[in-house]
């Protein structure tokens, strides 16, 4: 079976000729070595390997997984490669620490963020990302998710079966409507927008695209809906505002909220 390669690069060479720089600089241990395998046959070679007179720079890894794979029987073509110009062995290997180190820093806020967005299975990265601010371990946990959450033991299949839905109980008073959303950052683009020199379609467009940068307050929300009339309600579920369990909403007057909602519930109160 062949490996897919699903990147291009500014050459491409077989795998045997690429030879190692970096020793012992950075260690993979067994379960990621097999969670890296995966990623492969799942993705394909998806990175060019940056090389310095066919001296892997930044690669390592993939190109040892991808090895591992080639002794399981798996095939693979040339692979892509991008040449890092270095006058010689030392610049190179200055070189090969700049791309490991690591001045910016994954936070959880952020990652918890980009999750939601992407509707990424967080468990396929654990122990690949470098995360010394916080416990990946916990901050799973946190999402709600265990290893019976997850469909597909291979990671075939990226989504999940759980949906975290918390349940919210209404306050006694109705917030005003003005605080349900945070319009500031919408408010600030499409400022900037009208003043540009674009005219028609485009202009329109970047306005009408600036309204993603709204932030929803799904608390207010939440008790907004519960001291509204019935036309109210009924519109706001028609706009996915609020997601109703009736079974237990109408019984218990609680409000169930969707996935999204959840994580950004879970972030405000574990702040």
């Amino acid at each position: 079976m062949d490996i897919k390669i699903t990147c291009k690069g500014q050459k491409y060479v077989p795998i045997e000729s690429l030879k190692e720089f970096q020793g012992n600089l950075k260690t993979l241990q067994d379960s990621e070595l097999e969670k890296l395998k995966t990623s492969i046959l799942k993705h394909g070679f998806s990175f060019p390997v940056f090389v310095w007179n066919d001296q892997i720079l930044d690669g390592h890894q993939r190109v040892f997984a991808t090895r591992e794979l080639l002794k399981s029987g798996y095939a693979i073509s040339d692979i892509p490669v991008v040449e890092i110009e270095a006058a010689d062995k030392t610049e190179a290997a200055e070189k090969l620490l700049f791309l490991n180190s690591n001045y910016a820093k994954i936070t959880e806020e952020g990652l918890s963020e980009f999750i939601s967005k992407n509707a990424l299975d967080i468990t396929e990265f654990v122990g690949g990302l470098e995360l010394p601010e916080f416990d990946m371990e916990s901050f799973i946990s946190g999402l709600g998710l265990d290893d019976d959450d997850i469909i597909g033991d291979g990671g075939e299949d990226p989504y999940t079966k759980k949906i975290i839905a918390p349940n919210y109980e209404p306050s006694n008073e109705k917030p005003g409507i003005e605080t349900l959303i945070d319009t500031k950052k919408r408010d600030e683009l499409i400022s900037e927008i009208e003043r540009s020199s674009l005219k028609g379609p485009v202009k329109n467009f970047l306005k009408e695209s600036a309204n993603r940068h709204v932030v929803f307050d799904y608390q207010k929300i939440a008790d907004y809906y519960s001291h509204s009339g019935k036309e109210t309600q009924e519109l706001m579920e028609k706009s996915a505002l609020v997601i109703i369990d009736f079974n237990q909403a109408i019984e218990n007057g609680f409000v169930k909220l969707s996935e999204e909602i959840a994580t950004q519930y879970s972030k405000d109160h574990n702040e």
